[in-house]
Parts: C-alpha cells; sequence; structure tokens
C-alpha cells in the first residue's frame, strides 16, 4: 500500500477528519466480523495517521460485490465524501466498499478536485491525491473483483 507517514498538507496545521467506516463480513474463517471490532480497529488506524474521527458509519449487509444490495451507509459515506464534511475514510479493508472497479471510479470522480484525500485501512494507508497510491488501490480493488468473480 501506499506510504504511510504524518503530514500536515493540505490541512492547514488542522488534524484530518476521518470517517470510519464498517460493513458486517465474514473472514475466511466463515467467522462474521462484527461492524463494532471493525470499528475499533479503525479508530486505531486513525490515530495513527494523526486524524481525528469523524463519524462511525455501518452496514449491516454481507455484499459489497452484489449491485442489488442497498447499502445506505455506504451511500451516506460518499454523500460526507462528496460535500468534503470528511478529509478521508478508514475501512478494515478495502473489500469492505469496493469489489466493483466501477465503484472506485466513482469516489475518484468526487475526490478529483480534492487537494488530498486519505484512505486507510488495517493493512496501511493511501494518499488518493497521488497518481501512484491510485495505481495501488485500482490494483487492490481489481483483484477484490477477482476474488468476487471466482467465488
Amino acid at each position: 500500500m501506499g506510504a504511510s507517514h504524518k503530514v500536515s498538507a493540505g490541512h492547514e496545521g488542522r488534524r484530518p477528519v476521518l470517517d470510519s467506516y464498517a460493513r458486517l463480513s465474514r473472514n475466511q474463517a466463515g467467522k462474521l466480523e462484527k461492524c463494532e471490532t471493525q470499528h475499533a480497529d479503525n479508530v486505531e488506524v486513525i490515530e495513527e495517521l494523526g486524524g481525528v474521527l469523524g463519524e462511525k458509519i455501518s452496514d449491516p449487509k454481507l455484499s459489497a460485490w452484489n449491485p442489488k444490495v442497498h447499502r445506505p451507509g455506504w451511500e451516506y459515506q460518499m454523500m460526507r465524501v462528496a460535500s468534503r464534511a470528511c478529509d478521508g475514510v478508514v475501512l478494515w479493508n478495502t473489500d469492505r466498499g469496493w469489489r466493483q472497479c466501477s465503484d472506485l471510479e466513482d469516489m475518484f470522480k468526487l475526490i478529483e478536485d480534492f487537494d488530498s484525500f486519505t484512505l486507510g485501512s488495517s493493512h496501511g494507508s493511501y494518499n488518493l491525491a497521488d497518481y501512484n497510491d491510485r495505481h495501488q488501490l485500482r490494483q487492490e480493488v481489481a483483484h477484490n473483483q477477482r476474488n468476487s468473480d471466482e467465488a
């Protein structure tokens, strides 16, 4: 993943507001990964990134790949991104948000005029103002989509 380091550029000396998003899911062993557990991990990442918690947003559904599944929490999260209510989002894993490459590109359109936007996870972070980090995230989401297609 992209470099994980603390910066204040683009935030004019203030700590970035980072939302925590969680979606109910199953781990590789088939056990449920509850939203509360994911939020706890996300809050640790937010602190490591030097941010402050904006909102904890959850979806109790098990699917990010099925376009027929309604995810009101994710829709609300994207509304907060579009309105610049947050400076970034932390997810436990990127597959909680994106299993379709087209959904990621939709988010990139939302933030194309932002000076900076942080996407964090328990596995690292991306600065989506950096084209290299966007490229790496595209690869990760393509992998997520392949896993969904395979299943």
